[in-house]
């Protein structure tokens, strides 16, 4: 399949995947939380496929530095402690980088 047609579908199901599960796990104010996966992701998966595919495939180390950063934004966007930012980004970066491993890398 075609990058440029990939591309937007993977950026689609994480961003939906991503907003899932944050909102099983968020307890605030939800009305914005899709707006923000949206821009979060549209932010952090271009880079790290950027990265991934002109300069390091160091698969861990990308997502690492991505779920960081999706945290920092959860959290400033949302509102909410860093620990809760943080423990919502492992969990929704942890399956959005599980399922893309398995379709794309192994």
């Amino acid at each position: 399949m075609s990058f440029i047609i990939l591309y937007p579908f993977t950026l689609l199901v994480t961003i939906i995947i991503e907003y899932l599960i944050i909102l099983l796990m968020y307890k605030g104010r939800t009305g914005k939380l899709f707006l923000y996966m949206v821009l979060i992701n549209s932010f952090t998966q271009p880079i790290a496929t950027f990265v991934f595919n002109y300069y390091s495939e160091n698969f861990y180390l990308i997502e690492f530095v991505i779920t960081i950063t999706e945290s920092v934004l959860l959290m400033i966007l949302l509102e909410i402690p860093y620990k809760s930012a943080l423990l919502f980004s492992i969990a929704a970066n942890l399956v959005t980088a599980t399922i893309g491993w398995f379709i794309f890398i192994a």
